[in-house]
């Protein structure tokens, strides 16, 4: 498929903003259709059940090396197996390995206090609670009625414990000040890391201007995790974007205007994925044909 579907303003940004290289890597992860991805719920499976399914399912699969939960599945529709069994009883989940990352990057410990702030669909939720074996105080909010609904049934689905909040995570902040171990801050976005050229919904609605728009929501919810971060914890700030406004620069001016001390952590990423590293100390993971784009900061209240 040509990339020439794309919005030509679009292209000519990250023609700018990338190397020749980054850039050509991009366009191939914009057209490549990827196999599915999973996370093993380790509050329910071990990876072994996974690697039995498969078997006898006849599936090729892939253990990451970088973590024994993550697999890639090939040979299968998503859709043909969210009504079996296994998935039913919340034994396995669809994830992507990109959206897997701020998770590990913010590695939280068991008995800590935690923040999911824009949670829905319970993705990083679940995993967060997997990753502490349900031994945290986990608060997760999302603020729209429909998807509170959504991530209270993941929640159900897969065992995790949290206190759910149909709020906007913001207005917790005079309620929880400087109360939190870790914040995570996985922020509405424009979603330009998820281009696909088989699904034209996935940039028919992109805009020079939408960077702009998003920043703003980004910015203050940003502000408000951090305020909610407890002196020594630490915050991850997430998008599955490439644009630098929502990003890099947005980070870069929240903490430029922060009362507070703020220092930014630099992000490890494994070898697996392809990775911009900003002088910040922050990441982005291109688009490329083994995963979706994806951006993480590392930031820690002092």
């Amino acid at each position: 498929m040509s990339v020439g579907r794309l919005p030509p303003a679009l292209l000519a940004r990250l023609q700018s903003q990338y190397s020749s290289a980054e850039y050509n890597l991009i366009m191939r992860g914009f057209r490549k259709q990827r196999a599915v991805q999973v996370r093993v719920n380790s509050l329910r499976a071990e990876p072994m059940a996974l690697i039995r399914y498969c078997q006898r399912r006849g599936l090729s699969y892939r253990r990451m090396s970088f973590d024994p939960l993550a697999f890639v599945v090939e040979g299968v529709r998503e859709r043909d197996l969210l009504s079996e069994p296994e998935w039913e009883q919340g034994l396995f989940y669809l994830q992507t390995l990109s959206s897997q990352l701020p998770v590990r990057v913010l590695s939280p410990r068991r008995g800590s206090r935690i923040l999911d702030m824009c949670a829905a669909p319970g993705s990083k939720s679940t995993q967060i609670a997997a990753l502490v074996e349900n031994e945290a105080q986990l608060v997760v909010c999302d603020r729209d009625p429909i998807r509170a609904q959504q991530l209270a049934h993941t929640l159900r689905l897969l065992g995790a414990s949290a206190e759910l909040r149909q709020c906007d995570a913001a207005m917790l902040k005079s309620e929880y000040s400087e109360y939190f171990d870790y914040v995570l801050a996985d922020v509405p976005c424009s979603g330009e890391g998820r281009i696909s050229l088989h699904l034209p919904q996935s940039y028919r609605r992109w805009t020079a201007t939408d960077g702009v728009r998003w920043a703003k929501e980004q910015r203050r919810l940003l502000r408000a995790g951090l305020t909610m971060l407890r002196p020594g914890g630490l915050l991850v700030y997430s998008t599955c974007t490439l644009s630098p406004l929502e990003n890099e620069l947005l980070v870069a001016s929240v903490l430029a205007d922060e009362s507070f001390s703020v220092e930014q952590e630099r992000v490890q990423v494994e070898g697996f994925f392809a990775t911009h590293q900003h002088d910040s100390g922050c990441v982005s993971v291109l688009p490329s044909e083994q995963s979706e784009g994806f951006f993480v900061a590392r930031l820690r209240r002092l």
